[in-house]
Formats: structure tokens, C-alpha cells, sequence
């Protein structure tokens, strides 16, 4: 603000033309003549009555204005915490924070959780950690000798494996042991062309090569022992073996089968097992790890010829290290070598001995230097004579010469040398000892190359280039260190570029080591050099020097790769000498092999290089500190060599659950008498149980037997109680049909080993391992007794063969496709597709669409290649060196300038690598070449091109070329690939096709290369494939048929139903098919998903039919074919015929007849289930229309005796509809009673019925009440009633009237067969072993990870808080206070109302990304009062999140991460609200409406500031002329007034002295 204060005071004044002028003034006024008027003070007073007016008026404009910059500031400071608030919510990473928490700690513990980590529990087992490969060498007692014999030698670090492909059988020990211990048992392998068939007797060695002499079978054989046969058998199998090297285990699966060659094809069938009389798929198998070819690797070498000037500079780099060599003269040097050796060396200095050496001295003449023992000194101290080297002999002989002597001793791969000081000068003419014995010299030429090697080798930096420096007469060689393609190195002869003359190029190796060369200087070979030579060479490998033992007797080096597998390495040398002294190549100088980390995570075996795994868990990375595996030690028990020859018993005994035996009928004894089932032993006793039959599935169920509660103390109770003493108790088990064992407490090495008299602490589990072996030692026994049953009075005295529910339609692969064709439709909506149509028995339409069969039919892909004309540009014939201008033969070339074409390279490593002479060339940018092929676009298909992509080093000064290539369908882009050509050579660049969209069919395929930037692009050898996916009509299959059909309409849930009337028990009536292939391939077979209710229950498939051309559409039903399956439009019904009559058989006419047999006690044992006497009553219901009440208890079933009694029982006796049981059925029959039913069928009581009736878990029990005799002829008839509908296909649920329906339930037993016992004999010759098994037990380290929400709601408190902040800011800016304060925003209130307005309406507007039902703040609880401020209901926000914090994330955040306040796209209602407030505060051009409100209104205000402090200048100016001219006037009349008083003075002087002189006078 600009003020003065010039003007406003008396006696004050602005400026030093003023004072100059007003001197004269001050001098009236201080001599105080004149009128005696302050003129200063007048003029002042006369300036400020018109100054201040205006000036207070525009001071108080500029106040007003500052007051209002003021207050938008602190409104725009109070937006900037708003906008900051919403973007602390604008960012998923920032609402939240995440934490993982680890059970176990010690084994796997985070490093770090990022916010992409999602929520939730990982179960991690770690099986091994990664382990980095460590290897020492051969003991040594010192670290200064040499392992060489001083001589140069090259060491070879070769880092990395080659890893072999797997397939993995997935088996478990249950499964394998589930095999059996059948004599002809055995599991099978096969590659394809090779079979392992793994018997019973390998599985007995392997086991035994394992745990040591026993019997062993499937039964009780692991994993381990199947690996142990599995590898026996592939040594003795050179086919398979060629295939496959090795079985080991598989953590998660069971058995790895390892690869003999590395990238082989070579898989395995899937196994086979056969339990001794049924072969089946055990497990599964799949590809495991895949392997790729292995390539061996190769050290590139490039070889220069320098052509010296006598005095050179050098320059050399491989890109990273540079060495530079200033002026050197290296012309022609002689050395001179003198065949001295260490031990020549101490034998000539001892018994005070000399050595001389004489040379030139530059003078002309000669100078002798001769050394003692007294000469050889390190840090002045005395070197002890057995210490003596030629180095130190060479720095005593320097020490010693004059500054004139011409040479330098050096010592020069392990010989001492003397180099000329300068070349071309000086020489060496004798070197003789003082006992007389002669030193030989040698002289010896060095080129120029070969000092140009010396000088680089003796770079700081040499070490760390990728590749030695050597020299031949002519040459300099640069051999690289490790395997790969290099880029070439760079060689600078006097700051000019060198091209090699010749070179190698590297390979990368591929799935092999890659290989390091460390060369070794002569006298190089000690301990230390050669650690360091090893360290320098930066391969990942380090390398020190140990003193094992402490006491300096016992150094290794000690080597040490990189964590994980890849890090394995080994160690070569070219000198058999080195390698025979390290040792490096000794297994027992392997102090930890390498291995990876493998942790089980989701079922799966993951292998990682690291204990530290970052890319498991997104967004978590945890280490692996320790295994999750205890080892125990398991005791078991096997029967020793030599045991076996029991009497045999029928029943396998395991532990069915913690305190539960379970016995369960050996196969042999399925489906036979076994009378009361087993006894003996601890417990209270036998509980019968029906269970799904584990051994087949003829019969379905078979009865087992538990004996539960049984505990650990039971067991030695009963041992205690046996005998006395106690430990010489046992138990002796009965099978109930002969058979026994007997399981002695001590001395068969079951409970305690054979030398063990101890007692008590005995277990369930070595109770059941000794009680199973001893079974198994047991065997079945011979099966003796028993007699053959006669069966009479099956109709025609044979079973019938029945319907048992399940339909075929009869139909090939031939007469598919032919329907398939023909069902396509000719226009309308589905013009090009058709449909097979099947209707079941409830009458829907299934619609399988041909599309769908043609689909899922699959077919085997076919690739073959696409034509292209001059793929590798070689139609037109150039000279090297020759190109062709915007012409292509067969290409079209689109550039600007006429610099593309077909080329001829001349420059290596491109030539090389050209297929043919010629290639393509892009200079210009955006320069295209071309092709339309003859190959059209299917969108079936996919598309793969390869090209040869490349540049010239020639243009090496210009960027690398950035190109791009393009697949066309037409002119619709279908793929593109993109890169750059960093190497001066071709390589080979991929595109595939990335879109399938039919609607490009047809369109002729085009590729296209275009160079975008950089240097000029080369493009060679355009190869393409097709591959077709073979989905082509008339490629239907019935595979396909039926898969279609399983995928269609909710399958199996909607396929099928069957008498779904009113009133008919709702969906209890209904039975739904399956469908499969025909067991020869030739149809599809319709099979209930559960039993019929009986054979003949009236279910059915209704029709097959097609569309056809003239159908108007795929759903409407018209003009449909019958298909032209065996049956046309209809199915065939399928029947069970039994061969023989006998057990599991049904009796087609419901009658049982047969004579007692001698073992007989005439008891007929019929096999029904709840299930199917609730179907059987379904089934026979007999409708009322009249009263539907009554239909559920019209159906009713009933037994006629020998004698023709017959006991009938209704539904509603029998228990609820739809609940009843046999249970309930039994009681009912129990209570029968005489009379005639509804329908006119007469009835006995039940105490006039032959049979006494009851039942078990397996069905009705039917026991003659008199005992019959041998011979005596006993018959059962089982009816139930039925209704018309069965037989007359109504889609009434049956009528009102009822006839009788046979009762066809499988036949268990009758008239008593006992189909034998095991026989009797064997003795007590088996030997029970006890052994112990090392298992591994895992426990799952439980990785947790939360997320901390509460920070979401803080945020939202912080908005509300800064909202309402803002809102009582802009309220108190309109106060007295404020005005006072100097803060006011008098007048802005439309503006302010404009700001307001749209925070508020971004603030409550619909996010940019809604969610769910979440799109606003109003859902977080977030509302405005009826006083303008937000509000914030926590209790809603609370129930939100709990159910939708999803989708409060996206509405928020759009779910993105790392969103800045300034981010340009808004993204989430933080993003949309944060970019509002920042439009406010943000200045804009326009200044428009929207945006830059506060900015720009601050700016405006500012500008009307800097106006009202011009005017204020300008007004200062003005005033204080007018006070100088009224300072001016002023003082002109002072002067004047003064100058009248003078003139007054003077007259009166006058006339006083006239006056004076008259009164003298």
C-alpha cells in the first residue's frame, strides 16, 4: 500500500526542489519580517483539504480489496485441507492399511504386505529351503605354495544346470497299498512304446532294500519302496530308460518321472494296476516340469591386427569398462630370460654366495651388479634364505644398478626377465654365479602387439573387463571370460576405430551352465591368487581361504554360488596337475549341494531359487526360515521271511476312526454267509453296518463290522486279564464260519519286540497293525461245505431278462454328422444352424445345437504354412554391396524418398546371418513394406509369422531402429509386435495373431513391417503358420453329442422326470438321467440317476428328432426328422438278463422256489432298501380322482406263502408318504390281518403265514416257522399294486382300479446256502517283526493377512470436519468481527455461493464409478443437517462396510492405486470431488464460470489493488505540485509584503530623521 504523509503537516516537505526553492522564504521567515504567515503551514492545510478526500476514498477501496484477498486466501487454504481430505480417500492403498501375521514364525515369517495383497488365510508347508551350492577344496598346510608348479593354467567356472523334464504320477500310499497283496497283483508304467511292470516280488526286494528283511506287498509297501522298484526296473529297461532316467518323490503328487533328455518329448501313459483279477487306472498322471532343449553355451573371441606406429595409443571397452593407454612406444623390444629357478636361486646365495649380472649402461660400457644373501630385503628386514623368490632377487638386482643400467629385472610368467628401459636399447651379456655354475640367458623379441597385451594386462581395471587380452606375433586376442552373445567390443589404435579381423560369436547357452574362464598367470597358482582371481572374476561365485583347523595345518579355498539350483556350479581346469591338487571335482568335498526352496501352497509343489518368495501371494513377500516338517518315528509290523501258512480268516481288520475297529470281509468272502460275523477280542462287542462295497460293485453294500468305544486301556485290560503273568496274554479273534488268529502279547515281535517281557502301554494302532498282518499271514483258507441250491419255478425255468430303467439310442458317428448336415437351417434368425432335438419323458425339449456338438467334438489342431512370395527377398539377383530402389519383387514398398528396398549386405555379423544374399531395407522413417498374401482369415484359426529383424553397425551413430510389424485381416488389424534392433546382426522376431473375429472371414491376409524411427531397419526370411482348430462340419463325434448334451439346460438337474401329477409327492416323484457313450461306441445310453423303482416303472425317453432346412427357427418345432439312429425317432429299452440263477439275481415273476439244501435252514433273505420301497409304493399308487386325499394310501404290497396265505399291508400302514421303511414295512406285515381290500384282493392273518418276518441293515428276512426238512421245496411271492399308467404311457399318475405287479428285488440268499467256510489246518509258524519308519508330518504355517479399515473412516470424519469448516468460514467472513479484522467478503456472496454450490454438489453427486448399490456419500452415512453442514451417521457406515467394503472402494477409489491429487482423469468420488476443489483454486485463461473461481477472483481483486495504488500515486503527485505552487505564491506575496514594510521602514527612517533634524533645528 502506497502513503505519504508530504502534505499533511506544517513545516514538512516532499523533495529537494522544494527546499532549494524555498530557501530564500525561510530566510523572511526566520528574520520573522514580513506579514509574520506560516506560508508552509497554509499551503499545507490548502493541499490536504483537496487531497484527502480522495486519497482516504482510495485507501479505503485498496483495505476493502485486501480484506477480501485476505479472506479468499483463507478460503482457498481451507479448500486445500478439503481437497487433501478426499485424497486421502482417492487411492485403495490409502483407505486401508494390510499386515500379515504368521503362525509360525520361525519357519515362515513377512518381510512386507502391500495393500494388493488381499485378505484372507495361506496355508504354506515348507518342505526344504533354498541352499546355496558350497564346495572346498583339498587340504593344504600352507596358503603361499604353488598347486601348480608355478605354471599358468585356465580354471573353469561352469554356474547353472540343466534341468530334465518331469511327469508326475499323482498317487497316494492309500491307493497303492489298495492294490492288495494278490499273487498276481502288479502296477504298470508305460512311455507309449516301453512298459515297467511293477510285481509283488520287486516291490518285496525294493522294500527290503529299504527297511530290511519281512514280507512286504502292495499292502503295506510306500511310496518310497514303489520309487526303490520303479528305478531297479528302469535300469534293467534300456527302452524306457532311454525316455526316462530316475522316479523320485513328489511332495504333493506321489512320483516325479524324470527325463533322461532334457527338452525330449517323452511322456507316460497313463498307470495301470491290476489287483489279481481286475486291471484299472490307479491315479493320474500329468506333465510336470517342461524342459527346454539344452544349447550349449560359447565364449565369444574377437581377434584384432594392430599395424603400430611405433608409439601407439590404446583404447579398449566391452561396453561397461574402458581402459586407456596413453602414448607408448612399442616398437621392437628384446627381453632378456635367464633360466634361474627358485631353488637355483637359495642354492646360489647360500654359503655367502653371489649372483652377477652384467649389461650395458648407456655409456658404452658395461656394468656388473652382483647380490649376496645380505641384498634380499623386504621392508628393510632380511629375507631368511629357504624364503628366497625371484621376485625378490629382481628388486635387490634394481636396487642395486645404477640409474644408467639399461634394463629391469622383472619376473615374467614365473622366469626372471630383463626389460630394456627403453626398446631397442640395452642388453644383458652374462649372468654367472660364484661356485662357477652357469645361468643361461636367453634373448627373446617382443612385437608390438604383444607390448600393447602387456600394457592392458597391466590396467588397474584389466580384472574387470569381460574378456582376457593375449597376443600372438601379429595379433591382439580378446578372448570373453563367460558363454553368450556378446556385442563386439570396441579397439582404438591412436583414437582410430579397429575392425576385427576375424571373430567368434558367443552362444547363450540354454538350459545348460554357462561357462566362466579364469586364466591363471604363471607363479599365479597359490591359494590366494587364485581366491582372488576367482572374487575378480564377478560370476556370482565367492571364494575365500579357511583355516579349518585354527592351528595353520589345514587351508581349503572354500566356494560358494548363489542360492537355489541355478546357482549349482563346478570347477575345472585344463591342467590335470591343478585339478588332481584341489580336489574340487571329489564328492567329498561337496559341502552343501544346492537346492531350491519347495513350499506345498494350494495343493500345489512350488520350487522358487530364494527362501525370500515375493510372487505366491500377491502383494506379500515372506521368507522361509525353517522347514514345517516333524520327523517322527513310526513302529509297524511285517511279517518276517519264512511266515505265512495260517488257517485263514475272512475279515481285514483297520482302524476306522480314533476309537473304532472295523472288520471287513475279505473279497474272496463278498456276497457269502458268514453267519454272526467275528467275535473275540477287547470291547463290548460287534455293531453290523451296511457300507458301500469297497471291493466292486456286485453287491453294492456289504455288512462290516465295528467294535466301538475301544481305547488304548482296553487293550492292555484285556491283555492283563488274559493270562498270567500279564505279558504272556494274547487275543484270539474269530471270523464266525472257522477261521481264528491269535495275537500274543510278547514274542512274535508284535506289541514288544521278541526280547521285551515288559507289559502295559500297549495301542489301538498296534493292536489293528499286528491283528491286520496276522490276517493277512491268515489268508482266505479253503473254502469247503456247502451246497448248490435248486431253483424251480422261475418262469420257463429261467430269469427273464427285465427292463432295469436306462435307454439307448443306437446311432454312429456317420449317421451324426449326416443328421447334423441336414438339421442347418436355411434363413430366417438362425439361418446356419441347427439343432438334434431330444424330448424326454416329461416332455422338454432338449435343443443340442450342432455349433455345440461341432465344438466340443474337438479334433487335433493342424499347422501348416502359409505361401509367401520372395520371402527372403531373393528374387532380384544384387552384387554385394548392391541394392534396389523402392522395388521389392512381390512387395510393395511405401516410403517417401526412394531410399527402401532389396539389399546385399556385405558388412559381418549381418552377412552371416542372412538367409540367402539378400534382405529388405527401411532407411526412411515410417518407411512400410509389405505383402498380400493367397491366404484368407478364418477366425478358427490363429496365425504365427517369423522374421529375421536387424541393422548394420554402420549406422551404430544413430539410435537403434524402433519398428513395427502388423498382421491384416483385410484391413482389420489382427496382431502387431513391436521393438527395437539393438544388435548389428539378424534375429528372429515373432508375431502372432491376437483377435478372432468371424466377421473378418474370407478377407485376404497381409503383413506389413514399418520402420518408425533410428537407424536403417533390415528385415529377412518371413516365414507363417496356420493352425487350424479342425472345428469343421462333418468333424462331429458322439464324444461330442454327449458332451453338449451335458452341457445343456442345467444338466443332469433338468434331463428326464417321470409321473410329476398333482398331488403326487411333488419332486419326490421325479428321477433324472445321465448320459453316456454305448459300451461299444455306437450310441448314447439315457441311465436314472438313481434306481428305478422297479424295472418296469414306465420311464422313458420320448423322441429323437432334428430341424431341418425348411425349420423356421431352433425352438418352435417345425418341420422336424426323426433322427437316423437304429430306431429312427425313438430309444430302445435296456434289460438286465441274469446268466444263472443264484445269489444277486432277481425273480422276474416274484416268486422264489428251491429246495432246502443239506445245510439249509430255509431262510430266504431278500435285498431292499428305504429308497426302494418308497419307490415301489410310488410306483403302485392308485389314483381316486374323486377323492385325491386318499392317493397316497391306495398302493399296498404283500407275500404269499407255500400254502397260498397271503399278508397284505396298505400304504398307510407302513409309515408316512414318502418317509417309509422297511422297519415300518416289517412291523406292519407283523401286525396283518384277515380280510378283502378295496380292490378285492383277499388276506390272511399273519399268524396263519409260513414265515416268521424281519430284517436287517440289508433287507426282509424271511425264516420258516417250522424247521423244513432236507429236500423240502419252500417258494415266496412278492406282489405290490400297480397302476394303468406303467403299461399305457398316461400322464396320469394311475387309475381307479388297481391289478398286481410282481416285486423284483435281488435275491441274497436263500433256503440257506452257506457258500462255504474257511478250511481248517495251518499252525503257528509265523514271525512277526516290529520295525520303524522315519515319516515327515507337515503343519502348515498359516499366513494371515488383515486389512485395518478404520483409517476409511477417520478420513471421512476429517471431511466432514473440513466441509463444515469451510462452511463456518465462509459464514464468519461475512461478520462484524471479520470486517474488523480486516477479513470481509462483503459483497462476494454470489461467488461464494457458486464455490459452495459445487462442492456440495460433487460432494453428494453419484461417483464416477458407482458400485453395487454404493454410487455416493449419502450410502457411507454422509448427510447434510437443515443447517448446511455434513453430519455422519457411523452406525450406517459400520453396517456398510461390513457387507459392502468392496464396493465402497470402487465408489471411492475406481479401485485404483497411487492417484495424486493432480491426476488428470478422474477416478472414484475422491478423485471427482479433489479435482473439483483443485478447479476452483486453479487459475484458468478464461476465467470461465466453472473453473479457477477463487484464483481467478484473486487475481481479479489483486489487480484492482495494484489500480487504486496507482491512483493513490498518481494523487500524490498531483498534490504535491499543488503544494508547491501554493508554497510558491505564498511566499512570492510574503516577499512582496516584506518588501512594502522595508520601503515602509525606510520612508519612516526618512521622515524620522527629517523630523529629527527640524527638532534639532
Amino acid at each position: 500500500m502506497v502513503t505519504t504523509t508530504a502534505l499533511d503537516t506544517p513545516g514538512t516537505t516532499s523533495s529537494a526542489s522544494t527546499n532549494r526553492s524555498s530557501i530564500g522564504s525561510s530566510i523572511l521567515l526566520t528574520l520573522g519580517s514580513g506579514s509574520g504567515i506560516n506560508v508552509e503551514e497554509l499551503a499545507t492545510n490548502l493541499t490536504n483539504a483537496e487531497k484527502l478526500p480522495a486519497q482516504n476514498a482510495l485507501q479505503g477501496k485498496i483495505d476493502k480489496t485486501e480484506a477480501k484477498i485476505s479472506g479468499y486466501g483463507l478460503i482457498s487454504s481451507q479448500l486445500g485441507i478439503l481437497a487433501s481430505s478426499f485424497e486421502r480417500i482417492n487411492d485403495a492403498n490409502e483407505i486401508y492399511s494390510s499386515e500379515g501375521k504368521s503362525s509360525n514364525d520361525n519357519a515362515v515369517s513377512f518381510l512386507s504386505v502391500t495393500n494388493d495383497a488381499l485378505e484372507g488365510s495361506y496355508d504354506i508347508d515348507v518342505y526344504q529351503l533354498a541352499e546355496n551350492h558350497r564346495l572346498s577344496s583339498n587340504s593344504y598346510q600352507s596358503t603361499s605354495g604353488n598347486i601348480n608348479n608355478g605354471e599358468a593354467f585356465d580354471l573353469t567356472l561352469s554356474i547353472g544346470i540343466t534341468r530334465k523334464g518331469t511327469y508326475d504320477h499323482s498317487i497316494t500310499e492309500a491307493q497303492l497299498q489298495s492294490i492288495g497283496d494278490g499273487s498276481s497283483a502288479y502296477i504298470e508304467y508305460s512311455d507309449g512304446a516301453n512298459t515297467l511292470q511293477i510285481t509283488q516280488a520287486e516291490i518285496d526286494l525294493a522294500m527290503e532294500s529299504l527297511e530290511g528283511s519281512g514280507i512286504y506287498t502292495f499292502t503295506n509297501a510306500t511310496l518310497d519302496g514303489l520309487i526303490a522298484a520303479i528305478n531297479s526296473e528302469i535300469s534293467k529297461n534300456a527302452g524306457f530308460a532311454v525316455n526316462f532316467a530316475s522316479a523320485e518323490v513328489h511332495r504333493t503328487k506321489g512320483i516325479s518321472f524324470v527325463q533322461t533328455t532334457a527338452g525330449a518329448s517323452a511322456s507316460l501313459t497313463q498307470p495301470a494296476a491290476n489287483d489279481g483279477s481286475v486291471a484299472y487306472n490307479i491315479g493320474s498322471v500329468a506333465q510336470g516340469l517342461i524342459s527346454a532343449t539344452p544349447v550349449n553355451g560359447a565364449q565369444a573371441s574377437y581377434t584384432f591386427t594392430p599395424s603400430s606406429a611405433g608409439s601407439d595409443s590404446l583404447e579398449i571397452s566391452d561396453g561397461v569398462t574402458n581402459i586407456s593407454i596413453p602414448q607408448t612406444d612399442f616398437s621392437l623390444r628384446t627381453d632378456y630370460e635367464l633360466s634361474i629357478t627358485e631353488s637355483e636361486l637359495q642354492a646360489a646365495l647360500g654359503s655367502s654366495g653371489s649372483i652377477s649380472i652384467t649389461g650395458s649402461d648407456g655409456t658404452g660400457a658395461d656394468e656388473t651388479v652382483t647380490v649376496n644373501l645380505n641384498d634380499m630385503t623386504t621392508f628393510g628386514l632380511p629375507v631368511p634364505l629357504g624364503a628366497l623368490t625371484l621376485q625378490d632377487l629382481a628388486n635387490a638386482i634394481n636396487a642395486k644398478a645404477s640409474a644408467e643400467f639399461e634394463t629391469t629385472a622383472v619376473v615374467d610368467d614365473n622366469k626372471l626377465t630383463f626389460v630394456q628401459k627403453a626398446n631397442g636399447t640395452g642388453t644383458v651379456t652374462a649372468a654367472t654365479r660364484s661356485d662357477g655354475i652357469t645361468i643361461s640367458k636367453a634373448d627373446v623379441s617382443v612385437n608390438s602387439a604383444e607390448q600393447m597385451a602387456e600394457a592392458i594386462q597391466a590396467s588397474t581395471s584389466y580384472d574387470n573387463l569381460k574378456f582376457t587380452v593375449s597376443a600372438t606375433s601379429t595379433d591382439l586376442v580378446f578372448d570373453y571370460k563367460t558363454d553368450g552373445a556378446v556385442s563386439a567390443p570396441t579397439f582404438k589404435l591412436n583414437s582410430s576405430d579397429q575392425t576385427a579381423s576375424s571373430f567368434v560369436a558367443g552362444v547363450n547357452a540354454v538350459n545348460k551352465p554357462i561357462d566362466t574362464v579364469i586364466k591363471i598367470g604363471a607363479g599365479g597358482d597359490t591359494l590366494e591368487s587364485i581366491v582372488t582371481a576367482i572374487n575378480n572374476a564377478d560370476t556370482g561365485i565367492t571364494a575365500s581361504v579357511l583355516d579349518i583347523s585354527g592351528i595353520g595345518n589345514d587351508y581349503r579355498i572354500v566356494l560358494s554360488g548363489i542360492e537355489g539350483l541355478d546357482g549349482s556350479f563346478s570347477v575345472t581346469t585344463d591342467s590335470s596337475t591343478a585339478s588332481n591338487s584341489l580336489g574340487f571335482d571329489q564328492t567329498t568335498n561337496i559341502v552343501q549341494a544346492a537346492q531350491d526352496s519347495e513350499i506345498g501352497y494350494e495343493g500345489l509343489l512350488i520350487s522358487r531359487g530364494t527362501n525370500v518368495i515375493s510372487d505366491v501371494i500377491e502383494g506379500a513377500t515372506f521368507q522361509l526360515n525353517s522347514t514345517t516338517g516333524v520327523v517322527t518315528s513310526v513302529p509297524y509290523i511285517v511279517l518276517a521271511n519264512g511266515s505265512g501258512g495260517g488257517a485263514g480268516f475272512a475279515y481285514d481288520i483297520t482302524k476306522f476312526n480314533g476309537n473304532t475297529v472295523r472288520f471287513i470281509p475279505k473279497a474272496a468272502y463278498v456276497g457269502q454267509n458268514l453267519g454272526a460275523g467275528p467275535s473275540g477280542g477287547p470291547g463290548s462287542g460287534y455293531t453290523a453296518t451296511t457300507i458301500t462295497n469297497p471291493h466292486g460293485s456286485d453287491p453294492a453294500n456289504i455288512t462290516v463290522y465295528d467294535v466301538t468305544p475301544l481305547n488304548d486301556l482296553d487293550i492292555d485290560s484285556y491283555l492283563d486279564s488274559s493270562a498270567e503273568p500279564d505279558y504272556s496274554g494274547s487275543i484270539t479273534l474269530y471270523d464266525g464260519i472257522g477261521g481264528a488268529i491269535t495275537l500274543p502279547r510278547n514274542g512274535l515281535g508284535g506289541f514288544w519286540p521278541n526280547t521285551t517281557t515288559t507289559e502295559n502301554g500297549e495301542t489301538i494302532n498296534q493292536y489293528v497293525a499286528i491283528a491286520q498282518a496276522a490276517s493277512y499271514a491268515a489268508g482266505t483258507g479253503t473254502i469247503i461245505g456247502g451246497t448248490e441250491d435248486t431253483y424251480t419255478n422261475y418262469t420257463g425255468g429261467a430269469i427273464q431278462a427285465i427292463n432295469n430303467g436306462s435307454y439307448e439310442y443306437r446311432y454312429t458317428e456317420s449317421q451324426l454328422r449326416a443328421d447334423v448336415a441336414a438339421s442347418i437351417i436355411s434363413g430366417g434368425s438362425d439361418n446356419g444352424e441347427g439343432a438334434l432335438i431330444f424330448t424326454d419323458d416329461y416332455g422338454r425339449n432338449h435343443n443340442i445345437l450342432a455349433s455345440e456338438i461341432r465344438a466340443l467334438s474337438g479334433g487335433t489342431p493342424v499347422t501348416r504354412s502359409i505361401s509367401i512370395t520372395n520371402a527372403s527377398f531373393e528374387s532380384q539377383s544384387l552384387s554385394e554391396g548392391s541394392y534396389t530402389s523402392s522395388s521389392i519383387t512381390g512387395w510393395t514398398v511405401n516410403t517417401s524418398s526412394s531410399n527402401s528396398g532389396a539389399y546385399n549386405p556385405t558388412e559381418d555379423p549381418v552377412e552371416a546371418t542372412t538367409d540367402g544374399s539378400n534382405v529388405a531395407y527401411l532407411y526412411s522413417d515410417g518407411a512400410t513394406v509389405s505383402q498380400v498374401l493367397s491366404e484368407t482369415y478364418d477366425s478358427s484359426s490363429t496365425y504365427q509369422f517369423k522374421l529375421d529383424i536387424g541393422d548394420l553397425s554402420y549406422y551404430d551413430y544413430q539410435a537403434d531402429a524402433d519398428y513395427t510389424i502388423k498382421l491384416y485381416a483385410g484391413s482389420n488389424e489382427i496382431g502387431s509386435v513391436s521393438g527395437t534392433s539393438d544388435l548389428d546382426a539378424l534375429t528372429e522376431v515373432t508375431l502372432n495373431s491376437s483377435i478372432s473375429n468371424s466377421a473378418f472371414n474370407g478377407q485376404a491376409l497381409k503383413i506389413e513391417v514399418t520402420k518408425n524411427s533410428g537407424e536403417e531397419l533390415l528385415i529377412d526370411n518371413v516365414r507363417g503358420t496356420v493352425t487350424e482348430s479342425q472345428i469343421q462340419p462333418g468333424t462331429e463325434t458322439l464324444a461330442g453329442l454327449i458332451a453338449a448334451i451335458q452341457s445343456n439346460q442345467n444338466y443332469p438337474d433338468n434331463l428326464g422326470s417321470n409321473n410329476d401329477g398333482s398331488g403326487d409327492n411333488g419332486g419326490t416323484d421325479d428321477l433324472r438321467f445321465t448320459v453316456a457313450l454305448s459300451g461299444d461306441g455306437q450310441g448314447i445310453v439315457f441311465t436314472p440317476q438313481s434306481s428305478p423303482r422297479n424295472p418296469d416303472s414306465g420311464m422313458a425317453m420320448f423322441s429323437a428328432k432334428r430341424t431341418s432346412s425348411a425349420s423356421s427357427g431352433l425352438y418352435n418345432g417345425s418341420s422336424l426328422n426323426n433322427l437316423t439312429g437304429a430306431t429312427g425317432g425313438n430309444y430302445t429299452a435296456l434289460q438286465t438278463a441274469p446268466v444263472t440263477p443264484g445269489s444277486g439275481n432277481y425273480s422276474n415273476t416274484g416268486i422264489i422256489s428251491s429246495t432246502v439244501g443239506t445245510t439249509g435252514g430255509g431262510i430266504f433273505h431278500i435285498a431292499w432298501s428305504d429308497a426302494q420301497l418308497q419307490a415301489d409304493l410310488l410306483s403302485g399308487r392308485i389314483e381316486n380322482y374323486d377323492d385325491s386325499d386318499s392317493i397316497d394310501d391306495r398302493a399296498y404290497i404283500s407275500f404269499t406263502d407255500n400254502d397260498g396265505d397271503t399278508v397284505m399291508v396298505e400304504r398307510s400302514q407302513i409309515g408316512s408318504a414318502g418317509s417309509e421303511t422297511i422297519a415300518g414295512l416289517v412291523t406292519a406285515l407283523q401286525a396283518a390281518t384277515a380280510g378283502t381290500n378295496s380292490n378285492g384282493f383277499t388276506r390272511q392273518d399273519y399268524s396263519d403265514f409260513d414265515y416268521n418276518i424281519a430284517y436287517d441293515a440289508s433287507g426282509l428276512i424271511f425264516t420258516p416257522k417250522t424247521l423244513p426238512a432236507i429236500g423240502d421245496t419252500l417258494s415266496l411271492q412278492m406282489r405290490r399294486s400297480r397302476n394303468d399308467s406303467e403299461y399305457t404311457g398316461s400322464v396320469n399318475d394311475g387309475a381307479t382300479y388297481a391289478t398286481e405287479e410282481p416285486l423284483r428285488h435281488t435275491i441274497i440268499e436263500d433256503i440257506g446256502l452257506i457258500p462255504g467256510t474257511p478250511g481248517t489246518g495251518g499252525g503257528n509258524d509265523s514271525n512277526y517283526l516290529t520295525k520303524y519308519r522315519t515319516e515327515t508330518l507337515y503343519d502348515s504355517a498359516r499366513l494371515i493377512i488383515t486389512r485395518d479399515k478404520s483409517q476409511l473412516k477417520t478420513n471421512l470424519q476429517e471431511i466432514v470436519t473440513a466441509y463444515n469448516d469451510l462452511e463456518s468460514l465462509i459464514d464468519e467472513l461475512n461478520t462484524d468481527d471479520a470486517v474488523e479484522a480486516g477479513l470481509s467478503l462483503a459483497g462476494e456472496g454470489s461467488l461464494l455461493r457458486s464455490v459452495q454450490n459445487r462442492i456440495y454438489n460433487a460432494l453428494t453427486a453419484t461417483s464416477s464409478t458407482p458400485s453395487g448399490t454404493v454410487d455416493a456419500v449419502r450410502d457411507l452415512g454422509i448427510s447434510v443437517d437443515r443447517y448446511g453442514k455434513l453430519q455422519f451417521d457411523e452406525a450406517k457406515y459400520d453396517g456398510l462396510i461390513t457387507t459392502s467394503w468392496d464396493d465402497v472402494v470402487t465408489m471411492l477409489t475406481a479401485g485404483t492405486t497411487g492417484q495424486s491429487l493432480y491426476s488428470p482423469t478422474p477416478k472414484g468420488l475422491g478423485q471427482d470431488v479433489a479435482t473439483i476443489i483443485n478447479d476452483l483454486k486453479s487459475s484458468t485463461l478464461t476465467g470461465d464460470a466453472q473453473n479457477g473461481l477463487i484464483a481467478n477472483r484473486t487475481e481479479a481483486l489483486s489487480r484492482y489493488e495494484e489500480n487504486y495504488q496507482l491512483e493513490l500515486t498518481k494523487l500524490e503527485a498531483r498534490m504535491t505540485v499543488l503544494y508547491q505552487r501554493y508554497l510558491n505564491q505564498f511566499t512570492a506575496m510574503e516577499t512582496l509584503m516584506n518588501s512594502l514594510n522595508n520601503t515602509r521602514d525606510y520612508m519612516k527612517g526618512q521622515l524620522d530623521v527629517i523630523t529629527s533634524a527640524y527638532d534639532r533645528d
